[in-house]
């Protein structure tokens, strides 16, 4: 059974020869995988960077499937705050905690009313960038 199949059936309910593998690497343990693996990776600027792996890396170790993440645009790239922090392009801020970030800034964490949503400037799921 090919990786495509034993996923399909596993989410479709019905029993695979074994369950997928699907996991994620940090980015410094990509880092040395890709080094020693021989493999060129390109590190994408995505909301999920610090837990998206690059996929060159996870097929070459036997991952049944990949996880995706949208990648942000060029005209709105994930900035560097004086405090160390990053901000993607929902707004979100994002602080080091080790080897990930966590949220630490939510734009729409204080909206008690549709008015509220209706004012935050959504990034454009649909720009040809993505």
């Amino acid at each position: 059974m090919n990786s495509r199949e034993r996923f399909l059936k596993t989410v479709n309910g019905k029993k695979a020869d074994r369950a997928p593998i699907v996991a994620n690497l940090t980015i410094q343990v990509a880092k040395k995988l890709a080094k020693e693996l021989n493999l060129e990776v390109e590190f994408i600027d995505s909301p999920l960077a610090t837990r998206i792996s690059p996929r060159s890396i996870l097929l070459n170790l036997g991952n049944d499937a990949i996880i995706i993440a949208s990648t942000h645009t060029k005209n709105k790239p994930t900035i560097k705050l004086p405090n160390g922090d990053v901000k993607d392009e929902w707004g979100i801020e994002y602080e080091n905690i080790g080897l990930y970030s966590e949220a630490v800034v939510r734009p729409l964490s204080s909206c008690t009313n549709v008015s509220n949503i209706e004012k935050y400037d959504f990034p454009k799921a649909d720009d040809e960038e993505r």
